[in-house]
């Protein structure tokens, strides 16, 4: 675990990050990608948004570069067709500052209000008194960029959704009335899903508390690689 950061007496907030440092090159932009709630990727550039005038300034160099991460940062050169995928348990920011290298914000404390609306600093003490104690795993591929996604795309699913084990206690005579297709998840077929195909909702629909039965069933699933980013997999 990471933490307490700050000191309670101390007049200083700290921010407390991992960095990962490559010999990748990535440009004098500093050229990255984070995820958009863990779907398609988001190109990043140093000091710019593409949405603003050319002329715009980032007068904070660093807090003016980080971008959320909810399940990856990445790090593509294209010369050797090298990428550096990050993947985060929990959501994050995550930035570029320098060419080759990525950064994660894993824990931070503030003694003064950042002046961003919420009006207080960012100071939790926990229950102690002595700050917050945050705990997580970074997960680091480095492969070929056509290759890329098959790698980080299902793991990224296996660390944000891992199945839930339930268990309940049910009388004899209840169990015969059950239905025998899973509610949540899982599989009422031997046969497994295409590698890009998640299923996403399971779940019954005009449910009878008092037969156990239900009329029908809800099934969703999702595509979950971007278009172009795999040769068999989008």
């Amino acid at each position: 675990g990471m933490g307490p950061t700050v000191n309670v007496n101390s007049t200083c907030g700290k921010e407390v990050i991992s960095r990962f440092t490559s010999d990748l090159d990535t440009g004098a932009s500093s050229t990255f990608y984070t995820d958009a709630n863990g779907r398609e990727l988001q190109k990043r550039v140093y000091n710019h948004r593409a949405t603003w005038t050319p002329n715009m300034t980032v007068f904070e160099k660093v807090a003016g570069n980080f971008y959320p991460v909810n399940s990856r940062i990445v790090l593509r050169d294209g010369v050797p067709g090298t990428q550096l995928t990050v993947l985060t348990d929990s959501s994050q920011a995550g930035a570029s500052l320098a060419s080759g290298q990525l950064e994660l914000m894993v824990h931070r404390r503030i003694l003064v209000d950042d002046s961003r609306g919420v009006d207080e600093p960012l100071n939790e003490t926990g229950v102690d008194g002595k700050g917050l104690i945050v705990q997580g795993t970074h997960y680091l591929q480095l492969s070929p960029i056509k290759s890329a996604a098959a790698l980080h795309r299902p793991l990224a699913q296996e660390i944000m959704l891992p199945p839930l084990v339930m268990f309940t206690t049910a009388a004899t005579t209840q169990v015969g009335q059950r239905s025998t297709l899973p509610v949540g998840g899982g599989s009422s077929n031997s046969s497994s899903l295409p590698k890009n195909i998640h299923l996403l909702t399971l779940q019954r629909v005009d449910f009878d508390p008092a037969s156990h039965e239900s009329k029908s069933r809800l099934v969703r699933f999702e595509h979950f690689f971007e278009v172009g980013e795999d040769e068999e997999l989008s």
